[in-house]
């Protein structure tokens, strides 16, 4: 225990300085978080629904919402949507 709490305290600190410094660069397979067009829903589909793993897509007084909680950015949600309602 003793050699993982030097080893730690030679590597000193190894975030950035991000808000002081330049913003930190995103991959490229990164997609953002999904936004949700609720006027482009059908009443009967549920695809998006079915698809998240997390259950933070629902449906609530007949539209969809978004959990951002819950999410984990997958955007399984997005690629089972036909409506394009969901994007991200």
């Amino acid at each position: 225990m003793l050699k993982i709490i030097l080893a730690r305290l030679q590597q000193g600190h190894q975030t950035m300085k991000y808000p002081d410094g330049p913003p930190p660069k995103l991959s490229g397979r990164f997609r953002g978080h999904p936004v949700l067009d609720a006027g482009k829903c059908r009443k009967d589909c549920r695809a998006c629904v079915e698809a998240c793993p997390t259950g933070a897509m629902a449906i609530r007084d007949n539209q969809p919402v978004i959990d951002m909680g819950k999410c984990l950015f997958c955007g399984a949600c997005a690629q089972a949507c036909k409506f394009d309602a969901v994007r991200g």
